[in-house]
């Protein structure tokens, strides 16, 4: 762990951890998933819950495969705060820059500064390599866009549902 390079950095909360995912996180790092769609949840609540959890873990296995079919060398991490399993960070780094894949704090760790502390210790990490961190933002997020948009990152693409952000990295 002592190579992680989002834990390396002083940015931020010393609260907040990371550690590499495990096999046995497969459990909670579903219910991370799941969290994320809770909204949707609701548009089909005739569902039977074992209809939406077979449903949630076709989708799950589906997004897992394309992050590890287009990135394999991506780092996939557990997110902690204050020891706890907070959430999961999934990030890609190449020669391009280093590209936000996901990352989901859950509900009930919301609202602590976890998200921006891990923002931050990745855009250190791009500014000491020189290089722009990007991620992609639901444009229905208003949230994580003014998040940020006071990072530092900006508009550098739109497509239908999302916006493609990006941080340059700063001297």
């Amino acid at each position: 762990m002592e190579n992680h390079p989002a834990e390396s950095s002083h940015a931020g909360d010393e609260r907040v951890a990371l550690r590499p995912v495990t096999p046995e996180d497969e459990t909670f790092l579903f219910e991370v998933y799941k969290s994320t769609r809770r909204a949707e949840r609701a548009l089909v609540s005739h569902w039977d819950d074992a209809y939406w959890d077979s449903f949630m873990q076709m989708q799950f296995n589906a997004q897992r495969h394309d992050y590890r079919t287009r990135c394999p060398e991506s780092e996939h991490s557990i997110v902690l705060f204050e020891g706890r399993p907070a959430g999961r960070i999934w990030v890609d780094r190449n020669e391009r820059g280093v590209h936000l894949l996901d990352i989901t704090v859950l509900p009930e760790f919301q609202n602590r500064g976890i998200g921006t502390t891990l923002l931050r210790r990745l855009s250190e990490e791009c500014d000491r390599e020189g290089k722009p961190l990007t991620d992609y933002v639901d444009k229905g997020n208003e949230r994580a866009m003014r998040l940020y948009e006071r990072l530092g990152f900006r508009v550098k693409e739109e497509i239908p549902t999302h916006f493609k952000m990006e941080r340059p990295p700063r001297a």
